[in-house]
């Protein structure tokens, strides 16, 4: 959720943004509900299979949790 610091590319954070560390910038991830996130920013935990979501607010985080998903990835 927000920080107050833009992303590693730069851009302010919101909803439909993912951190991750094996993907390049520009990167649509399509979630299984068919929500589509944009890779804008880095996590540093240096994986290969874990993306990070942008949620407005800390109780939509804890709310969403941690999943394990089969997501749909282009990369630009």
């Amino acid at each position: 959720c927000h920080t107050g610091n833009r992303t590693a590319s730069g851009v302010w954070p919101q909803s439909g943004m993912a951190a991750a560390d094996h993907l390049p910038f520009g990167s649509k991830v399509t979630l299984p509900d068919g929500r589509v996130l944009t890779v804008t920013d880095r996590f540093g935990g240096g994986y290969s299979d874990r993306l990070d979501i942008f949620l407005n607010s800390e109780a939509e985080c804890w709310q969403w949790g941690r999943r394990w998903l089969k997501c749909k990835i282009e990369i630009p």
